[in-house]
């Protein structure tokens, strides 16, 4: 009797047995967060954020960062790329996610073209050409930033205005940035003039000079200047700026009278997305580059007032008001 009911339940064991090797397979898949800069980066942190928060529990999530914002040395970067490879190769990730630029530069393009290896890049600047992407094994999102909006409110706000200034720090992301807004706006009939600077003072002397010689005021990205203080640039731009200033930055929101920012989540959540299509069997080359398409909008209301300069309606209306 108890043999036969044995025999009986064999079927629904083995059928069970199957069930939990097949979830521990599928749990086994292996993810790599490959950052281009260190944590604690607040733009990166959004995408990995996004990255984490999508795909849960669908894969387990290593995380390399190369460290290259604060070490912007050559030889380091390409020192660094060549332990993330000796981890990738040793690892074996079923997908990595590449976060900005420089994961790409030094890791994908030297090391694994046409690898078996899927890529997901995210956070590359504008175009993926420079890498020569996409690859069969690489797909991802670009970065791209609100230049044509914010040309558009500007001469809304400021219908006369035939000159600006860009002030942020002297990197090479920062500097393509400038080029293809003085180009966008000398398209309009507008000079953009190049601030960009690597010390605080510098920065500080730069804005203050720019409400005699400009129109507007493009206050980008803080990185690259290593001297930077927060609080006093706080101080400083309320006590001395006067002409409108815009920014496609979320940490310099507070500092511009108006900003459209790109939403670090977006990049990372999307590339989660797009990792787990390739764990469930799909190629990178079967899905397209993107680039993003969403923006937060802001507006600083104390600084606006200060300065004396008025929103439209339908601007302020959609925007997340800060400065209060």
């Amino acid at each position: 009797m108890r043999s036969e009911s044995l025999k009986a339940s064999l079927p629904i064991l083995i059928i069970l047995f199957v069930l939990v090797v097949s979830t521990q397979a599928a749990s086994a898949a292996s993810c790599l967060f490959l950052a281009s800069y260190h944590k604690g980066y607040e733009w990166q942190d959004g995408i990995e954020e996004g990255m984490r928060s999508t795909l849960g529990d669908r894969c387990t999530i290593e995380a390399f960062y190369l460290d290259t914002k604060r070490n912007t040395d050559e030889d380091y970067a390409r020192a660094k790329a060549k332990k993330a490879k000796q981890l990738i190769d040793s690892m074996q990730p079923d997908v990595v996610i590449a976060c900005d630029d420089n994961a790409s530069r030094y890791v994908i393009e030297p090391y694994y073209r046409d690898s078996d290896i899927p890529f997901v890049f995210c956070g590359v600047n504008w175009s993926a050409e420079k890498y020569d992407f996409p690859y069969p094994n690489v797909t991802g999102m670009l970065e791209i930033i609100s230049i044509d909006p914010l040309l558009k409110v500007i001469q809304t706000v400021l219908p006369e205005a035939s000159t600006g200034i860009f002030i942020g720090g002297d990197v090479p992301s920062t500097r393509s940035n400038y080029e293809r807004y003085k180009k966008s706006f000398l398209s309009r009939g507008i000079v953009v003039r190049d601030g960009m600077v690597t010390s605080f003072d510098a920065w500080k002397k730069n804005l203050s000079d720019a409400q005699e010689t400009a129109d507007f005021i493009i206050l980008a990205n803080k990185a690259g200047i290593t001297d930077w203080d927060q609080e006093a640039a706080t101080a400083h731009v309320r006590q001395n700026t006067k002409r409108f200033t815009v920014g496609h930055h979320e940490f310099m929101v507070t500092l511009n009278m108006f900003s459209m920012t790109k939403i670090p989540r977006e990049q990372g959540e999307w590339a989660a997305k797009v990792a787990i299509k390739i764990l469930e069997g799909s190629k990178p080359s079967e899905i397209p580059i993107v680039a993003n398409r969403r923006w937060n909008i802001y507006a600083n209301t104390e600084l606006l007032k200060k300065a004396g300069i008025q929103l439209p309606a339908n601007i302020l209306h959609k925007a997340v008001k800060v400065g209060n």
